[in-house]
């Protein structure tokens, strides 16, 4: 996919979203799995950004929001439980 060079610059400056610099370089620029700058940015997904903040809002137990692990306490509330935050954090590689 073609993408402008000022939003190619963009997607891929040094302040943005490394879940988003990997996912542009892999998805976007066929960039392969062990180029030196796929690998920077996977590295990076869980240290900072978005998916770093999901992480540090994890219980010690594992979960997010609700304790306990029975199937209703994974879902609920709906959008900021376990499987939610499971299912974004998987979006973004």
């Amino acid at each position: 996919m073609a993408l402008r060079r000022g939003i190619r610059n963009w997607l891929l400056a040094k302040d943005s979203d490394p879940s988003v610099r990997f996912l542009v370089l892999r998805e976007l620029l066929d960039r392969p799995a062990n180029d030196p700058s796929v690998v920077r940015a996977r590295r990076q997904i869980g240290r900072m950004g978005w998916a770093a903040q999901i992480l540090r809002g994890q219980h010690p137990q594992g979960q997010w929001v609700t304790p306990g692990s029975s199937a209703s306490e994974l879902y609920r509330p709906k959008y900021v439980s376990t499987n939610w935050r499971l299912l974004v954090l998987s979006d973004w590689a």
